[in-house]
């Protein structure tokens, strides 16, 4: 999943696929970080606490919501791949909420709030 639509604020689940290890050993995927372009529960995302979960699992799980105000989200989800004789990589994937379904797509600002913390209300 790159692109997320609708904004329902609804948890929708990210899996890192199509990894493979050059000696077929199994691979364990781990989410380490999930951070995004907007502020978290910016006042025209729809208010909720956090809008990712699952760091320390094999699945990240983010909010499909966006500010209606600003140019879409971005989220930067980074993930950890290791097999058990040590060797591992690490990737980041984005997923984008747009503003609009027929608009262009959500306008990256970077990695700049950790999806997991809750921003306290206003």
């Amino acid at each position: 999943v790159t692109t997320l639509w609708q904004p329902s604020h609804l948890w929708v689940p990210i899996t890192l696929t199509g990894v493979t290890d050059a000696e077929g050993d199994a691979l364990t995927i781990t989410v380490d970080r999930i951070f995004q372009d907007e502020a978290v529960g910016s006042g025209g995302s729809g208010d909720t606490a956090t809008d990712g979960a699952g760091v320390g699992t094999s699945t990240a799980q983010v909010r499909a919501e966006r500010d209606g105000r600003g140019n879409g989200r971005v989220y930067h989800i980074t993930f950890t791949v290791a097999d058990p004789a040590g060797a591992s990589c690490t990737t980041t994937v984005k997923v984008s909420v747009p503003h609009s379904q027929n608009g262009a797509g959500a306008i990256d600002g970077g990695a700049l709030f950790d999806s997991t913390i809750a921003t306290p209300k206003k």
